[in-house]
């Protein structure tokens, strides 16, 4: 493959909205000149149009599941954080009640010792 390149991907238009119906379909066409030549190199390297195929999808598939995988940890250590800082504050919040009660009984029977 030295030597052998795909060719670029089309850029994306910067005012194509991620709410475009289209914009999968434009991703595709985008894509289409690389996944083609992609397809031709493999057949002509020995493998069946239909293996390449069914190559690509699994690969496909692969990739969306592990985005997927990705999304939902992202997710899940968002929500841990999230959980163990509100912990964290609880905690410190309760130990800061704590030493000014502790500094405030000392204060007042330190006083009355005095007296």
């Amino acid at each position: 493959m030295v030597g052998s390149c795909l060719p670029l991907i089309v850029a994306i238009d910067r005012r194509l909205r991620y709410s475009d119906p289209d914009r999968h379909l434009w991703c595709q066409y985008a894509m289409y000149l690389s996944f083609a030549e992609l397809v031709s190199k493999a057949v002509n390297a020995g493998w069946g149009e239909r293996e390449v195929a069914a190559a690509l999808v699994d690969l496909a598939d692969h990739h969306m599941l592990g985005l997927i995988t990705l999304g939902e940890i992202d997710e899940l250590l968002g929500a841990i954080k999230k959980t163990f800082l509100t912990h964290i504050e609880a905690f410190i919040n309760q130990r800061q009640q704590i030493c000014c009660e502790v500094v405030l009984s000392m204060r007042f029977f330190g006083q009355s010792r005095r007296r």
